[in-house]
């Protein structure tokens, strides 16, 4: 599974309630990171936000990389 798909199977399980009914979960509202082991900082999760972020949940941007980010605390 690439990280595009991961994410949108993710939104999905989120976006559904107990009666399995849906809503919509717009990026701004999402906080996403990765864990990425091989970061030489201390901290080894990575943000994904902004035009990344997007990038991975608009339809046909499975190869999009996380470009962006401040660490996760």
């Amino acid at each position: 599974m690439t990280l595009a798909e991961a994410l949108k199977l993710a939104v999905q399980a989120l976006s559904r309630d107990t009666n399995g009914s849906e809503r919509e979960i717009p990026a701004e509202r999402l906080e996403v990171a990765v864990l990425d082991r091989t970061r030489p900082q201390k901290r080894k999760f990575k943000r994904i936000e902004g035009r990344a972020l997007v990038r991975l949940l608009e339809a046909g941007s499975a190869d999009a990389e996380p470009t962006s980010g401040g660490d996760v605390e």
